[in-house]
């Protein structure tokens, strides 16, 4: 992996080619890093997380091979991690937010889709508090910022929708990080489904706001998928299932 990383990216060597730490705990042993689980998930958020979601964007282009193998393993551990810790993120109907600079053009497709079911396929981080969105979306310099880089300042509000029965799609993992101090940080895996809300747009200050719903599920759909089975989305409870 890599090596094809290196011709991929050739000049532009990602961390995750060359940091060292990281080859300690990503053994591909599944025994060895299911007792790891803390010190793997901990240095996938601070060494390549940037990286990897620039894979799933496909901004960079591994073999999707590569590409869906090293995701799949992450989401794995993730879920691991959430179930022997008590870390899946279970409070219905609040809200989380997410803050991006954006161009305009990429906001529009979030308005072309509003009122649909949606895929996020990257690793989407989120925080308990919006002051964490309004940093990241350089919010209170939305102006100056397009003015430099054309991008609007957006912030995603997602609204969890949590029953008792239901497996989340969130992770938290917070407390893997001792400099998080701006309440929890809530990570949803890559191909989550989320419903759009509404989509507000002020051109005046370059700033956008749009508004998600979690969909919900009962199972973890990757173990019925990887049998090759379908999922459909199932309005009447809201949630996705396995046809």
């Amino acid at each position: 992996m890599k090596s094809l990383m290196k011709q991929e990216y050739k000049e532009e060597i990602l961390k995750i080619a060359q940091n060292k730490k990281l080859e300690r705990v990503l053994t591909f042993d599944l025994e060895k890093e299911l007792n790891l689980l803390d010190k793997l998930i901990k240095e996938t958020k601070n060494i390549f997380h940037f990286d990897l979601n620039l894979w799933l964007k496909k901004e960079f282009k591994l073999s999707e091979e590569e590409d869906v193998y090293f995701t799949s393993r992450i989401i794995y551990y993730l879920n691991e991690y959430a179930k022997q810790e008590g870390k899946y993120y279970e409070l219905d109907k609040t809200v989380l937010y997410r803050g991006l600079i954006l161009s305009y053009s990429d906001i529009l497709l979030y308005e072309r889709v509003k009122g649909k079911i949606i895929i996020l396929s990257s690793f989407t981080s989120t925080s308990s508090e919006i002051k964490e969105a309004e940093f990241f979306s350089r919010r209170e310099k939305s102006q100056s910022f397009y003015k430099s880089k054309l991008k609007f300042s957006v912030i995603f509000l997602i609204k969890n929708n949590f029953k008792k029965d239901w497996i989340s799609n969130g992770i938290i993992i917070s407390d893997l990080d001792q400099k998080n101090k701006n309440g929890k940080e809530i990570l949803f895996h890559p191909f989550s489904f989320f419903y759009v809300k509404d989509v507000k747009i002020d051109l005046k200050n370059y700033k956008a706001d749009i508004y998600l719903e979690t969909v919900g599920k009962k199972e973890i759909l990757e173990e019925k998928i990887k049998f090759g089975k379908e999922i459909k989305y199932n309005e009447y409870e809201k949630i996705m299932e396995v046809k």
